[in-house]
């Protein structure tokens, strides 16, 4: 049996030779272990499992996930004074921090100081007896970013908040290096806010109470990314609050389509001007609100010369209607003033609705719904008093 076991394993070596001479050893162990079953051969050898590339900022560190097996009949030469090693093609990589325990199989490493992109790197073992080996067939590409990517925020679930109610924000920036993660902050610091680091991410929440005086301000998440060479990367993504007093507070829920981007107005007094714009025997495909004398930006598509209300000193918006189609656009927009003023526009085509306040006090103070390329796929009215409305007249821009 013993001849026959031999036989077999010269047989299967001359044939690899004679199939492919690069074939690698997994290819060959396979191929005797197929032939060779039953007579104790395994399918254990030398493998490093590590991701295909990971990246960082140049000058920064990055963390390489790293395991490896061996051969069976190599482990009794695996021990704690191994040496573990990466490499670059045969140079040895020396700007590295080892945090793995190679007897438990980890080969897991900090890359410092990290200046070269999308370069290749390979683990090495040496234990200093029958156990050597470089890992070329399972390297880990090292790739540079120039920028960081911007925090990514989320945001109250409802775009317009009630004055008193608890407001929560979060801000997810990346960790390239989890020795030095980033620093979240929040600019400006409404309420408390607490930080936390889980895997290659840190997350901040804010949590504050919401004010009327806090309407229309930028809140910023801001990370800053302390490189240990001494430089320092920021960037930031910043959120529009948009909160309402809750004396007179009401809200018209949004009619049409759930398709689309969503958008919420926004500006300091009271409304002072209305332009729409329509496809003409069609849908709405634009508005545009104008606060005190500054405009907010167009909402939708814009289209020809708008329709357009400019309203007196002291006159405010008590109610809008219109029609719609469910799973289309609004077909039509009508606002009507304390005065008795309107602005038609659009045509009376398809299922009418009409918003209107709660409070006889109140007036109309911020629009919400979905658009798209085309138009506007859903409306909703929101209705308040502000304690401070400024900024009344006629702008002409």
């Amino acid at each position: 049996m013993h001849s026959v076991l031999l036989f077999a394993a010269a047989w299967v070596a001359c044939l690899a030779k004679l199939l492919d001479e690069n074939m690698t050893g997994s290819w060959r162990l396979f191929l005797l272990c197929s032939l060779l079953q039953g007579a104790g051969c395994n399918a254990a050898e030398f493998e490093a499992l590590v991701p295909a590339s990971v990246t960082t900022l140049i000058g920064s560190c990055v963390t390489v996930p790293c395991s490896f097996t061996v051969p069976d009949q190599y482990k009794v030469n695996l021990h704690p004074g191994c040496i573990p090693t990466w490499k670059k093609d045969e140079i040895t990589i020396s700007a590295t921090t080892f945090r793995g325990n190679l007897t438990a199989y980890n080969c897991t490493t900090t890359f410092n100081n990290v200046l070269e992109d999308n370069v290749q790197y390979y683990f090495r073992i040496d234990c200093g007896n029958p156990l050597k080996y470089n890992f070329y067939e399972n390297p880990v590409t090292i790739r540079i970013k120039g920028l960081p990517d911007a925090p990514r925020l989320t945001t109250p679930k409802d775009p317009v908040v009630e004055e008193g109610t608890p407001v929560e924000l979060g801000c997810s920036a990346p960790s390239y290096c989890d020795t030095h993660p980033p620093t979240v902050t929040w600019t400006p610091a409404l309420g408390l806010s607490t930080q936390l680091q889980q895997d290659d991410t840190v997350t901040s929440t804010l949590t504050f109470n919401a004010s009327h005086l806090h309407h229309g301000n930028n809140v910023s998440c801001t990370a800053a990314y302390y490189i240990p060479s001494g430089k320092k990367t920021v960037t930031s993504t910043r959120y529009q609050l948009s909160i309402l007093s809750n004396e007179y507070y009401s809200y018209s829920p949004a009619l049409g389509s759930g398709g689309g981007t969503p958008f919420v107005t926004s500006g300091e007094g009271s409304i002072t001007g209305v332009k729409v714009w329509e496809q003409p025997g069609n849908h709405i495909t634009g508005f545009q609100l104008r606060y005190g004398t500054r405009w907010d930006r167009a909402v939708g598509r814009v289209v020809h010369a708008p329709l357009r209300l400019d309203l007196f000193e002291g006159e405010t918006i008590t109610q809008v209607s219109g029609k719609y189609r469910s799973a289309n656009y609004i077909y039509q927009l009508i606002f009507v003033t304390s005065r008795g003023r309107s602005l038609i526009t659009g045509v009376p085509f398809e299922t009418s609705f009409n918003f209107y306040p709660e409070h006889a006090e109140a007036e109309l103070r911020l629009l919400s719904g979905r658009f798209d390329s085309n138009g506007i796929r859903s409306l909703g009215a929101h209705w308040g008093v502000f304690e401070e409305a400024t900024g009344y007249g006629n702008n002409t821009t």
